[in-house]
């Protein structure tokens, strides 16, 4: 090994540590000059390469060195799902990476409802929502999580789960397996006023999501901010206050501006007209609603869980089946571990889930249907391998792969 000293265009001399064959092990910094360069060779031992950019650092190409652009580092995990099984009490999931925003939970071996949470609204009983109905929050008693099951806190490694009064337990079921699907948002919610409605949002803008609450006006042409200060791909609504479907839309759609479809139902795409997001496509700051109860009920309390795709991170888009085993291959730049579909332009099929977690190997085939409370279904009728660039279907089940068109939203 050898300490060599090279000087650049503007007279900055920097050390570096190379082995015998020239290899750079380490590089100094500006300012620290170390010893002078060998006789005969004023201001060091070598000529750095001239002009280095913020953040350059010294490579070696072809006998020569060169700056070369040191990637940024790799962003923090902003989603995980993570599998457990229930204790029949109070008990922690304590083995994220970092603390959740939004988590998302079914019992894997039993027909109990799916149940979220964030942090904006709040953990507790009476903040239960379900996806597999349109109950308001908190069911439709208002406190149905506090008889079966809750989450309790958000913790700085997950998150806590509570047991109810009464049987079964949504959340820790003695016994029942479980798989949580968990995001990382931005922490306690801030006012944002970039819409004609003040919401109150938890932005996570280098991993694409945000959670909005605001209060609906029943007004078409109305916006609320979302904080992503990048363009939405892909939205999911529910009226807190009223028994409602829950309404999704996905950039994908044939006609974004109109088109939208039902989480807790099989319906292909419908079109809503002007009444979903008043013919409006969302901007990289606000979502434009329309007048409907299904995203801006007057007075009625709403929530939206929001992304915009990262590359590298996330990925929403759509493919057309091919109704063969050797089926559509999607590249979404990453390799998923987590992986919804919908016919979006089939009636009657299911919503469907796979993940690393409860499949971690190929081919993941153990799905479920967030528009049902049924349990985990596996079968090779559901193959998909999840690849390094993406997802491969490897089935014909019309839930993958029919005759027509699917959207989906996969996480790194």
């Amino acid at each position: 090994m050898a300490i060599l000293y090279g000087t650049t265009g503007d007279g900055t001399t920097l050390p570096v540590l190379v082995d015998q064959f020239g290899n750079l092990l380490a590089k100094g910094i500006p300012g620290d000059e170390g010893p002078p360069g060998p006789p005969g060779a004023p201001g060091g031992d070598f000529a750095l390469p001239a002009n280095p950019a913020d953040g350059d650092v010294l490579g070696w190409e072809n006998g020569a060195l060169v700056w070369i652009s040191e990637p940024p580092p790799p962003l923090d995990p902003g989603f995980v799902p993570v599998i457990y099984t229930g204790n029949g009490g109070t008990q922690s999931i304590s083995s994220l990476p970092f603390q959740p925003d939004f988590v998302f939970i079914k019992a894997r071996n039993a027909g109990y409802n799916y149940v979220l949470f964030d942090s904006v609204r709040g953990t507790g009983g009476a903040k239960v929502l379900f996806s597999n109905n349109t109950s308001a929050e908190g069911g439709s008693s208002g406190q149905e999580g506090t008889v079966y099951g809750h989450v309790s806190a958000f913790n700085s490694n997950g998150f806590t789960v509570a047991a109810g009064t009464g049987t079964p337990l949504w959340v820790s079921n003695s016994g029942t397996n479980y798989i949580a699907w968990c995001w990382k948002a931005g922490g306690a919610a801030v006012s944002n006023t970039d819409g004609t409605i003040t919401s109150s949002v938890s932005a996570n803008t280098a991993y694409g999501f945000s959670i909005v609450s605001y209060t609906g006006n029943g007004t078409g042409g109305s916006s609320i901010g979302h904080g992503l200060n990048a363009p939405i791909s892909f939205i999911i609504f529910k009226n807190l206050s009223d028994t409602e479907n829950w309404f999704v839309w996905h950039n994908s759609f044939p006609s974004p501006t109109v088109d939208g479809l039902y989480l807790d139902l099989t319906a292909n795409v419908q079109n809503f007209g002007g009444t979903s997001f008043n013919s409006t496509l969302p901007s990289s700051s606000v979502i434009t609603l329309g007048n409907a109860n299904i995203v801006n009920g007057s007075t009625d309390d709403m929530i939206a869980y929001c992304w915009a795709e990262i590359p590298e991170i996330s990925s929403f888009g759509s493919y057309i089946g091919n109704g063969s085993a050797t089926g559509p291959v999607v590249n979404c730049g990453f390799k998923p571990s987590f992986l919804m579909i919908k016919a979006s332009s089939i009636n009657g099929e299911d919503w469907v889930i796979l993940d690393s977690a409860r499949n971690p190997s190929d081919p993941k085939n153990s799905i479920l249907k967030p528009n049902t409370s049924q349990g985990e279904f596996t079968s090779d009728a559901y193959n998909v391998d999840f690849t390094d660039s993406g997802f491969s279907i490897l089935n014909t089940n019309p839930r993958f792969n029919g005759s027509g068109t699917y959207i989906y939203a996969a996480f790194k």
